[in-house]
């Protein structure tokens, strides 16, 4: 039990030693803190009314001073003039070395010239024209490929249709085939049946022709007709060796062959005719048979010709009718026949969209050709007409140098003050080059414009004085107002003439157009804001509580300065208008953004 109760005093000894030593650690590092952690003075922001006084700073203008401006392609020699000189009229300002052997001249004759050539080369050589011939053909075999694909996408969705329209006209034709083919064959027969009547017609008529022509080779008579019944004689058909019997007048003239009393008439000719109606006492009776024989042969052959002609027009017309229908028959299977060759739906489907992919792709290349030929068309125009513009530019260009080479110096315009004379010995001119400004001697106009803010512009008018505070001037009138380009809404530009003749351009003026007083929000100390390079700031303090007591840093608020009356000032910036703001007004030491600080009163002090 002894033993215990000493270890525990121990323990007890041991806590309290460390709370004395972390009681004194903190007493200290509190006093060492607040030794090297800066005093500040704070204030709250308040709203306010200001007076402050409208004031401005602007830089002196010559109006009517004159410029003098260099020459293209000139050297300065020597400088006769220096600043606020006065000068009169036709006083020598600085002389020119000599062109002779100018660069710049040489070097835009010689770009002249080649520009020339170029345009020369470019007038002689072929016209470049884009066929564009391949691409329509392109486009046309698309086209035709595509109406294909269509083509063979609608006899695809047709398949079932077209085929059996194709069956039933093999099936209908078929069956009027069978009947035509019967006809045909029936004709031919009959042609061929008759064919054989005729040809054995005319071997019956050959013998009977031949037996004819051995009589006439013996020299029988040609058959005569017989008389017809109550005739005395047989018509005489051959006159050769009967004489002139004239006519029934001159019967008594006929000759005397008889007594003249004889009246006696012969008996009438009764003809012996045959079966056939022949005259058999004919002397030509054996011949007539024979041609009476071939002309019944005649008749019937006619006869048959006859049938043969109408056989031969059936047959002709059925034979037609039959090629016709085998043709039908023929074509359909064809069709159906090429139905088998045709690709799937899907297979036609992708044909027809490749096709049209081919007809818009050739398309596009066709527009694409007419464009970039447009293009480069109106590429070679524009190069042509700035080498054109290049061309004019540098004939004009050498003609100056042509007459500025003659010019030797640059005298003075006008009489007055040089100012801002800009070049030395050597330098290099052009035509834009400001040499230097003269200012009159007198009547010289002088202006200042000045930036005001858009509430201060209020109370200025055209034609109104403004007091000059500063700047050797003897007074300052409103010419023209206008907004500010930079801040149009916030800010105008006032610009002023100036009176008095020793005014000089680049000397500052400040003027006041009178006071103003206004209302703001935040309201401080002037000596609250500072500024550096990136404009006004303030810094606020924010306050925390830790178990050691309250803690304070400032932070860096970058603020806008509306008004100031010296002492105090209206500012805005981010958070200023909340009524808990304390800002910092005086500090013992230089601050930064996020340092802790302690509050102090110098007023007690």
């Amino acid at each position: 039990m002894a033993k215990g109760s000493t270890r525990r005093a121990k323990v007890v000894k041991a806590m309290i030693a460390f709370v004395l030593i972390l009681a004194l650690l903190t007493f200290f590092s509190n006093t060492i803190m607040n030794l090297t952690i800066p005093k500040v003075m704070g204030t709250y922001a308040s709203r306010g009314n200001l007076s402050y006084s409208n004031s401005a700073r602007g830089t002196l203008e010559v109006e009517n001073q004159t410029e003098v401006k260099g020459l293209e392609g000139r050297t300065v020699d020597q400088v006769m003039v220096t600043n606020y000189d006065q000068v009169e009229k036709g006083d020598v300002l600085l002389t020119l070395k000599s062109l002779e052997d100018s660069e710049a001249l040489e070097s835009k004759r010689e770009s002249l010239k080649e520009l020339e050539r170029e345009a020369e080369y470019e007038a002689r050589s072929p016209s470049d024209t884009t066929d564009f011939s391949p691409y329509r053909d392109a486009i046309n075999s698309a086209k035709t490929s595509l109406s294909e694909a269509k083509d063979t996408l609608s006899q695809v969705q047709n398949k079932s249709a077209v085929e059996n329209e194709n069956r039933k006209i093999i099936d209908e034709e078929s069956a009027k085939a069978v009947s035509l083919d019967a006809s045909v064959k029936a004709a031919a027969e009959t042609v061929e049946d008759i064919q054989k009547q005729i040809d054995a017609i005319d071997a019956a008529i050959a013998p009977l022709q031949s037996q004819i022509d051995v009589y006439v080779a013996l020299g029988t008579p040609t058959p005569t007709p017989s008389p017809a019944p109550g005739e005395t004689t047989p018509p005489v058909t051959n006159t050769e060796n009967t004489g002139d019997t004239g006519d029934a007048g001159d019967a008594g003239d006929a000759g005397d062959t008889g007594d003249s009393g004889d009246s006696t008439t012969p008996p009438p000719y009764v003809p012996n005719l045959d079966a056939d109606g022949l005259d058999k006492n004919s002397p030509t009776y054996e011949m007539d048979k024979l041609m009476y024989k071939i002309a019944q042969y005649e008749e019937q052959k006619e006869a048959l010709e006859s049938q043969l002609e109408s056989a031969q027009a059936r047959l002709t017309e059925a034979s037609a009718e039959l090629a016709e229908c085998q043709g039908k028959i023929n074509e359909a299977q064809q069709a159906i026949d090429a139905l088998g060759q045709l690709p799937s739906e899907s297979a036609a489907q992708n044909a027809v969209t490749s096709a049209q992919n081919a007809v818009n792709s050739a398309q596009k290349s066709y527009n694409d050709a007419q464009t970039q030929a447009g293009i480069t068309a109106d590429k070679n125009k524009d190069a042509i007409a700035d080498r054109n513009a290049k061309i004019e530019k540098l004939k004009k260009e050498i003609e100056e140098l042509e007459k500025a080479s003659k010019i030797k110096e640059i005298t003075a315009p006008v009489a007055g003050y040089i100012y801002n004379f800009s070049v030395m010995s050597g330098d290099e001119l052009t035509a834009k080059t400001i040499v230097t400004y003269i200012l009159p001697v007198t009547d010289r106009i002088c202006s200042v414009t000045f930036s005001f803010t858009a509430s201060a512009a209020q109370n200025i008018w055209v034609g109104m004085p403004l007091e000059v505070t500063s700047g050797f001037i003897e007074g300052c009138t409103v010419s023209s107002m206008k907004p500010d380009p930079n801040d149009p809404r916030n800010t105008k530009l006032v610009k002023c003439i100036v009176d008095g003749s020793d005014a000089w351009p680049g000397e500052e003026v400040t003027v006041n157009a009178g006071r103003g007083n206004d209302n703001y929000k935040c309201v401080v100390p002037s000596s609250a804001v500072s500024e550096d390079n990136s404009g006004s700031f303030v810094y606020v303090i924010v306050g925390s509580s830790t178990p050691l007591g309250d803690k304070y840093v400032v932070k860096r608020v970058d603020v806008t300065v509306e008004a100031t009356d010296g002492a105090a000032s209206a500012i805005k910036g981010e958070g200023l208008d909340k009524y808990d703001v304390m800002i910092v007004v005086r500090a013992e030491k230089p601050l930064e953004d996020g340092q802790r600080v302690r509050l102090e009163d110098y007023t007690a002090k």
